[in-house]
């Protein structure tokens, strides 16, 4: 049956198999990521795909076993470990993560979603510095990257290194100015450098910007502070 299908024909099927991933049809992804498995039990990127497929089911532990399949077939697939990575994380096994997420670097060391991965891991792992450095690592990779600049302000702040943090954040909205929790932020990290003219213009942009109901209790609060600000 290994005869019966070219690599062409195989790739064209994991197009339509990502596709109806895309499209919420699992069951049908999954079974035509198994029959490219059956007629190609060699294809790496099959078990690859059924991993993320089981993990769009929320069946991690499944999903796992597909892509240590991909790394046993191609160890040096970086995609299939950083995606181990992101399972291990979901489980809250942050170490097993962690090296995951290393082995892809080492794999590809270029991988911008691998470094970010990282830093996420090491952030819950409280090891802001580690985090930080990740981070840096994804912007270098890819400067417009705009959450890797919120979550490098967020290591920064753990770190007390307020100028760096504000910094991150003006950053992030030279490249996204819609992104209104960068402008909560900067109203409290302005505040506590006492430049409070800075403090209240982010204040006032995040209550201006931040319309959605979820930000409801946030809007409050920075008006409270506006007020309370403007009245020293």
């Amino acid at each position: 049956m290994d005869q019966d299908l070219s690599i062409d024909a195989i790739k064209e099927m994991i197009t339509q198999g990502n596709h109806l991933l895309k499209n919420k049809e699992i069951e049908k992804a999954i079974l035509l990521f198994k029959n490219i498995v059956k007629a190609k039990p060699n294809y790496a990127n099959a078990y690859n795909c059924l991993g993320t497929a089981y993990m769009q089911t929320d069946n991690v532990d499944k999903a796992i076993d597909y892509y240590k399949a991909a790394c046993k077939i191609k160890p040096d697939f970086a995609e299939a470990h950083n995606n181990i990575g992101i399972a291990y994380e979901m489980k809250g096994k942050i170490d097993l993560a962690i090296e995951e997420y290393n082995s892809a670097i080492r794999f590809k060391n270029d991988f911008t979603d691998a470094y970010y991965n990282l830093g996420i891991a090491y952030y819950m792992s409280e090891n802001w510095q580690e985090a930080a450095n990740n981070w840096k690592k994804t912007i270098e990779l890819n400067p417009r990257n705009f959450q890797a600049h919120n979550n490098l302000a967020g290591a920064y702040v753990k770190m007390k290194q307020t100028s760096n943090a504000i910094i991150q954040w003006e950053i992030l909205l030279s490249i996204n100015p819609e992104y209104p929790n960068a402008y909560y932020s900067l109203g409290y990290l302005y505040e506590e450098k006492k430049d409070f003219k800075n403090s209240i213009k982010n204040f006032e942009t995040f209550v201006e910007k931040a319309k959605e109901k979820n930000f409801k209790e946030l809007r409050k609060i920075a008006k409270e502070k506006i007020r309370e600000i403007s009245d020293r």
